[in-house]
């Protein structure tokens, strides 16, 4: 009798909770975030700010101070319907543990009402914790993730000690011809973190490089800011990209994760 009652209010309780999960970030005080999309324009076939189709980053939860979950919906240029990504990485090797794709198309014979709003992110989110809340929550258990919506997201310097951290950005363009001759896109970047132990002295480590063998149409990139462990000795880095249309126009934003540890690593 008991487990039963304890059963009941845990179903209580999700169905009470179930509209507060899926946050999406809200990044329109984001300086760099709004910086990034500005700088869109500076190129010559970009479109304004305005136009870019926009990802949408949800973070999740914390696995120990190591796995980080989030769930995305991409920039979404020509598939027919919507879709959420659902994400769980190892922020020590930014190795993805666990990937799956939920369609949030609209199921034959639905209101009218509904499609005409199927762009709507709300309705979008609605759809996913309707649909497919029981499996992702599932996923989170599998792999030790505490849900605490919502996560914040800070911004840098890191302050969480007398020492300040900073990062710094190096990218390298050139051009890619199968897309615009006029452009310089990122072939490689690094990123790197700075602790200030003096004005004269400072420790820096490397915790991301990536280069692309491949076209991207990457125009540009910054990172918007961190997620602390919950022990405080490692972020998830959210990191914004802005990309050329595989059309030219709209271009199109995407987010990654790079994760880092406070602890080692420094020189």
């Amino acid at each position: 009798m008991v487990r039963k009652i304890i059963a009941i209010l845990f179903l209580l309780f999700g169905f009470i909770t179930a509209g507060s999960l899926y946050q999406p970030l809200d990044l329109k005080d984001n300086f760099t975030y709004l910086k990034l999309r500005g700088l869109v324009a500076e190129h010559r076939e970009a479109p304004k700010p305005s136009e870019l189709i926009e990802a949408h980053f949800i973070p999740l939860g914390w696995g120990g101070n190591r796995r980080f979950a989030f769930l995305l919906i991409p920039a979404n240029e020509a598939r027919d319907c919507e879709w959420a990504e659902l994400h769980i990485q190892d922020l020590s090797t930014d190795k993805t543990l666990f990937e799956k794709e939920y369609e949030l198309c609209i199921p034959p014979g639905s209101l009218h009402e509904e499609r005409q709003v199927e762009d709507s992110l709300g309705l979008l989110f609605q759809r996913l914790e309707r649909r497919y809340r029981r499996a992702i929550d599932g996923v989170l258990a599998r792999f030790g993730i505490m849900e605490t919506p919502p996560i914040k997201l800070l911004e840098f310097p890191i302050t969480i000690d007398q020492n300040p951290i900073n990062y710094s950005l190096e990218t390298h363009r050139k051009t890619e011809p199968m897309f615009s001759q006029d452009d310089l896109f990122v072939k490689n970047w690094r990123l790197q973190l700075i602790r200030e132990l003096s004005a004269k002295r400072s420790l820096r480590k490397t915790i991301h490089t990536e280069t692309y063998q491949n076209p991207t149409g990457l125009y540009d990139l910054r990172p918007l800011g961190y997620f602390l462990s919950p022990d405080r000795q490692r972020l998830a880095i959210l990191v914004a990209m802005v990309l050329r249309g595989w059309e030219g126009t709209p271009a199109v934003t995407e987010f990654q994760i790079v994760g880092a540890s406070l602890t080692k690593g420094w020189k």
